[in-house]
């Protein structure tokens, strides 16, 4: 009996040096950011809650290993005392965290309140948007490449010193994380973003037409003019029930993409096992920009043809970029057999070069969008 006492105050005694669970279901989930607010505010919160985001992905991890290391530890060790700070340390970081998600989630109800009534997007916001997402692929695309120049680096290493092989193999794990995580989100609050400002762009056309059309139908004109008149405000009514149709889809593919997401990143040990939630994410939007409906809202015009195209490399560029991680994680595994390492490390090189390659394409049908939408 005593031994059994002494096992459950000892256990208690470690249950004092863990991270509760209770913590985190204090912390408020971030909310999403509507359509309807635009900039000054837009950028600067999408900034903070890509920055959140990856804030919460950290502590997760954090926490988890905290609590693998300081499950078993003996009381009155020095390391049970570190344990002990290195657990205020991180209830401390998750306070504070909390603490800035609901400063987030309050000043996006404040710009969403602001909007309520809001204006709707123009050509200029959108070649605004489709500039900032330029810089960010080229952006992305450098870190890619320095990878692939780390990859270099190890592969002339793998039969040298250990040490420096394991120094590269680190930074490329560090980097390709990076990446990954860039690359998702880049997607998700960039490319469906700007893909959400042109429906909204033809939204506001097909508003101001109808508008147009029925002023003119009031005036005092004849029966011919009357007919045409009606057959032009049918077509545009028409026009913009699809394009709302459309939004709604871009919508509920946004949810989807963010609850996977969120998912992919936060299952930090399952990483691996997640890839085949990554593909069904970014097969959505795929799938989205192939709809019938969407190809035609942008077709409306040949000025609208060029954004289905940039859509479909921004995506696919992106999509390449958020598997590094994976296609790294893969080589990695033949590390303890030499020549497959030799043969698997340059042909991750040759992959980089490729996911670069779709990058810079993406950049270029960028620009010609900006172009065509800035006429």
């Amino acid at each position: 009996m005593h031994a059994y006492r002494s096992i459950v105050v000892s256990c208690l005694r470690w249950a004092f040096l863990l991270l509760a669970t209770s913590l985190w279901a204090q912390i408020p989930q971030i909310v999403e950011i509507p359509d309807s607010v635009g900039n000054p505010p837009l950028q600067e919160l999408r900034t903070r809650r890509f920055d959140l985001v990856n804030r919460r992905t950290d502590l997760r991890q954090q926490a988890a290993s905290h609590n693998g290391q300081c499950s078993s530890v003996t009381e009155n060790t020095a390391e049970a005392q570190a344990c002990n700070v290195r657990k205020e340390q991180l209830e401390g970081a998750i306070r504070s965290y909390s603490a800035d998600v609901r400063k987030f989630n309050d000043d996006v109800a404040r710009a969403t309140s602001a909007t309520a009534q809001p204006s709707p997007v123009v050509n200029k916001s959108v070649v605004g948007q489709i500039e900032q997402l330029r810089a960010n692929l080229a952006d992305l695309s450098s870190d890619v490449k320095k990878i692939q120049e780390s990859l270099g680096q190890l592969n002339k290493s793998i039969l040298g010193d250990q040490k420096e092989r394991k120094s590269w193999e680190v930074r490329i794990a560090e980097s390709s994380d990076r990446a990954e995580r860039r690359a998702i989100h880049l997607t998700a609050d960039e490319v469906l973003s700007v893909i959400g400002g042109v429906l909204a762009s033809k939204l506001q056309e097909a508003d101001s037409e109808i508008g147009l059309a029925s002023k003119s139908l009031t005036g005092d004109t004849g029966s011919a003019q009357q007919q045409e008149l009606q057959t032009t405000l049918q077509s545009w009514r028409q026009r913009k029930a699809t394009i709302e149709t459309t939004r709604v889809l871009l919508v509920d593919t946004s949810k989807r993409f963010n609850d996977r997401i969120e998912y992919v990143l936060n299952a930090a040990h399952e990483r691996d096992a997640t890839k085949a939630t990554l593909e069904v994410a970014y097969g959505e939007i795929y799938a989205m920009l192939n709809d019938r409906n969407f190809q035609q809202i942008l077709h409306f015009s040949e000025k609208y043809a060029v954004p289905v195209k940039w859509a479909k490399a921004a995506v696919d560029s992106t999509y390449d970029a958020a598997s590094v991680g994976f296609a790294w994680r893969a080589t990695y595994q033949f590390n303890q057999n030499v020549e497959q390492y030799r043969i698997a490390v340059p042909k991750l090189q040759e992959r980089m070069q490729s996911t670069m390659n779709k990058l810079q394409q993406a950049e270029l049908e960028l620009e010609y969008a900006r172009m065509e939408l800035s006429k």
